[in-house]
């Protein structure tokens, strides 16, 4: 979730795997793609409705902030952070934030 990048562009959008879409804590991606794309769509149907070319889904990103694939993405958003820093510490500060802690943690770890 921390290095997604701007998902739209005037006339495109990045969906599944070519945004980053994965859960690597659980190693799932294929539902994040459907969901993306499903979600990319829906916008692409309504610009098209409105008679909107070439502009930006700005729908898209909007309704992805709203899914449960944001809430899930955001859950496991330090996964890849702490499991860079050795695999002991990073399995004990994983398990704490998932399964004691529910992935609701009030710090997010940032890379540069």
């Amino acid at each position: 979730l921390m290095s997604l990048p701007k998902l739209v562009f005037p006339g495109g959008a990045l969906v599944g795997d070519d945004a980053g879409f994965l859960n690597a804590a659980r190693i799932k991606g294929s539902h994040a793609a459907i969901k993306t794309g499903m979600l990319a769509a829906e916008a692409a149907f309504d610009a098209v409705q409105a008679v909107r070319t070439s502009d930006e889904l700005t729908a898209y990103p909007e309704a992805f902030k709203q899914s449960w694939l944001y809430t899930e993405l955001y859950k496991a958003r330090n996964f890849k952070h702490w499991m860079s820093k050795g695999l002991y510490l990073g399995t004990l500060m994983v398990g704490l934030e998932q399964k004691l802690m529910g992935g609701n943690v009030p710090w997010t770890l940032h890379h540069q």
